[in-house]
């Protein structure tokens, strides 16, 4: 009898039907208590992990390519991919073992996907960093367009409107409002993503620009009506919010039952600082060993939960104009 190949397993034609899912992310599978990478997933990441590259029936010809990491310091090694630019798909054992009875696979699913602007949990996050993602509504020349951001690491989310100018193929204010959030992840529809591409590789080359489905942006479908989202509202800034609701619903459904509320703000409501400012003020980084100690982020962070420093650090990072609005 012709011996089993090793991509040709009960395990690994589970772990390929889970893949083919999720073709563009990273598939973490969970086995016991560790989380195992497999084929062209564990070539590219075990470099960048710093992690040991081995494979299954290791010798043979087909043998298939893997690393893993324990599920207990995964947090760590996940966020670091997310950084990094890839989505991360969680594959977890949705059933106990003891169901299965040895006699078939425990089955396996996807439960949240991380993504660049969605790492899910905030603690571990620098706070001197927003991980935001941001839906982008881009409006005709002299239309208004539409921004929404959701601050991943406190929790924030907001929305504006920003007018056109008849002419303008991206309006300045939208790019200066981009350039002062550096999200780490830009939705958009396909035409979007091709008026925004050139821009946004000057302006934010570490982003990722990621395509949305153009239905996502309709209001009426967001999978979720937190306080301050109108379903019915038909401006950019609401299509914005709504597309950024269904991206948590796609990737991590669980969050949408205690998604924060939205507000409404204004370009104007808050003073810009660059980043050549922040620097030169020492917020975040002082200039001697570019850590904490003695900078405006020290002296005013005093909180004890984990989305506390992220909070605290908004006010520096986006001063109010006016006093009563801190």
């Amino acid at each position: 009898m012709k011996a089993t190949s090793p991509r040709d397993t009960p395990m690994m034609r589970q772990y390929l039907a889970i893949k083919a899912d999720y073709p563009d992310a990273v598939l973490c599978y969970r086995m016991g208590d560790f989380y195992e990478l497999f084929l062209d997933d564990a070539v590219r990441v075990a470099p960048l992990l710093d992690i040991t590259l081995t494979s299954r029936d290791k010798g043979k010809d087909a043998a298939v390519p893997m690393c893993g990491f324990p599920v207990h310091s995964a947090e760590g090694y996940i966020k670091r991919l997310a950084e990094l630019g890839h989505r991360v798909a969680i594959c977890e054992q949705v059933e106990d073992p003891k169901e299965a009875g040895g006699k078939r696979l425990v089955k396996r699913a996807v439960v949240e996907v991380v993504t660049p602007g969605l790492v899910g949990d905030p603690s571990g996050l620098d706070a001197a960093q927003e991980v935001a993602v941001m839906a982008v509504v881009l409006g005709a020349a002299g239309e208004p367009s539409g921004l929404a951001i959701l601050d991943d690491s406190t929790g924030d989310f907001r929305a504006t409107r920003i007018d056109g100018r008849p002419g303008d193929a991206i309006p300045d204010l939208l790019l200066q409002e981009l350039r002062r959030v550096s999200p780490r992840e830009i939705l958009c529809d396909a035409e979007a993503e091709a008026r925004l591409g050139t821009s946004l590789a000057l302006l934010l080359p570490n982003a990722v620009l990621t395509r949305v489905p153009a239905a996502s942006f309709d209001p009426l479908r967001a999978p979720a009506q937190p306080a301050g989202f109108n379903p019915m509202g038909t401006g950019p800034e609401d299509r914005a919010a709504a597309s950024l609701i269904s991206y948590l619903g796609v990737n991590q459904p669980s969050a949408l039952s205690h998604f924060p509320g939205l507000r409404s703000y204004q370009l104007a409501d808050t003073m810009v600082l660059d980043e050549s400012t922040r620097t030169h003020l020492e917020l975040f980084e002082n200039n001697l060993e570019r850590g904490r100690p003695g900078t405006l982020l020290e002296l005013l962070d005093h909180s004890v939960t984990p989305l506390g420093p992220g909070r605290v650090a908004q006010w520096p990072r986006h001063p109010p104009v006016a006093p009563s609005a801190s």
